[in-house]
């Protein structure tokens, strides 16, 4: 059973203020508060918040004290055999576009258990295209049937030849059209 979001944010902000009141740390009210900031879900006061922190608070330092404090926390619960709590709200968090992703990201800890933090399966989506053209290519240039489809040498050198660049093309296109 996966964890809801609001849920996920608050174990970890809470981990965050616990840790930081116990290293001694003061958190200002918006320090604290942009612990939970989600741009694309903020309403007005959570971006009036955010223009204060821009004017008011050093982003790095910010990002590096709170990424300390998570790796504490983390390390804490590890040691006392309580990082299973971390899972859920870990893996809840992964893919959101959070400011406090940002620093979890930061302190090293990973937001995927189990499989997912030996491979990524989005990445295998991402290069299938890829990995068909080359397959097609190396067919066509390299196997007798591709020699019997096309029996002219050049031509199947061609075709390898698009194949093996096309996914590098797309990419840059892709690439082009996000900026």
């Amino acid at each position: 059973m996966s964890m809801s979001l609001a849920k996920a944010k608050r174990f970890i902000i809470d981990r965050i203020l616990d840790q930081a009141k116990r290293d001694g740390i003061s958190l200002s009210d918006v320090e604290t508060q942009m612990l939970g900031f989600a741009e694309e879900s903020a309403s007005a006061t959570d971006m009036a918040v955010a223009q204060t922190f821009e004017r008011e608070i050093d982003d790095e330092r910010y990002e590096k004290t709170v990424a300390e404090l998570i790796r504490r926390a983390y390390r804490r619960d590890k040691e006392n055999n309580a990082i299973e709590a971390w899972e859920q709200p870990l893996d809840a968090l992964a893919d959101k576009d959070l400011y406090l992703g940002v620093m979890i990201q930061r302190a090293g800890i990973s937001g995927a258990s189990g499989l997912a933090n030996l491979f990524d399966w989005r990445l295998l989506v991402g290069i299938a295209p890829a990995l068909v053209f080359v397959a097609f290519g190396s067919f066509i240039a390299f196997s007798r049937t591709g020699e019997k489809l096309i029996p002219n040498d050049l031509l199947r050198l061609v075709i390898l030849v698009i194949c093996l660049t096309a996914p590098l093309l797309v990419h840059r296109m892709r690439s082009k059209t996000r900026l």
